[in-house]
């Protein structure tokens, strides 16, 4: 919902969350869980790089829009419950 938003994204490694986010930090922040050292740098990072906010506030908004286009879900969802897989 965040990156929905146009917020950048940061999140731990944990479930499906590093696959929306990413490799290398293309359009989220990826901590260790439990890291609250990592948070806090990540943190001020965003904070110091008004640059790179603004760059992960577009990549993520765009990853959303990407993978969450509720046409082209709809379209693979009616695909495979008439027994097309594809």
């Amino acid at each position: 919902e965040a990156m929905a938003a146009g917020c950048p994204v940061i999140s731990t490694d944990v479930a499906g969350i590093p696959e929306l986010l990413g490799t290398g930090g293309a359009h989220g922040i990826i901590v260790p869980q439990r890291d609250a050292r990592a948070l806090a740098d990540a943190i001020r990072g965003l904070v110091a790089e008004p640059g790179r906010y603004a760059q992960l506030s577009r990549t993520g908004r765009a990853q959303v829009e990407g993978e969450f286009n509720v046409r082209r879900s709809a379209g693979q969802l009616v695909r495979m419950f008439a027994g097309d897989r594809t």
